[in-house]
């Protein structure tokens, strides 16, 4: 779960 969330959050970092 929380690598899902870490990953989500790289993600997000990524996009902005």
């Amino acid at each position: 779960l929380f690598k899902h969330i870490a990953q989500n959050t790289e993600n997000m970092a990524l996009i902005q």
